[in-house]
């Protein structure tokens, strides 16, 4: 049920950004979504499109597009003489 959340989150964006570029009403929306967000796409849509039906926007042009996501690790190099003690905070040295 977080798909409503999120595209109440969205229209309200989209609504403001339509009324500061002097826009009647919102004619498309397109949107890119992480694969790993786990979003129901035709439950967000339906949403976008109830609420834009409901601000008298109706037929929003609703295109949806999946992207992978990316997971940037920083890998720093450096040796640490490392026992199970040391680890379990019974370090004997």
């Amino acid at each position: 049920m977080h798909e409503l959340s999120i595209a109440s989150q969205i229209w309200t964006s989209v609504k403001k950004a339509a009324a500061e570029h002097g826009a009647a009403r919102v004619r498309s929306i397109k949107l890119e979504i992480g694969a790993l967000q786990m979003i129901e796409e035709e439950q967000l849509a339906f949403w976008i499109q109830a609420l834009a039906e409901r601000d008298d926007s109706p037929a929003v042009d609703l295109k949806i597009t999946t992207v992978p996501d990316g997971l940037q690790i920083r890998v720093v190099s450096a040796e640490v003489d490392v026992t199970a003690s040391t680890l379990l905070g019974r370090d004997t040295t």
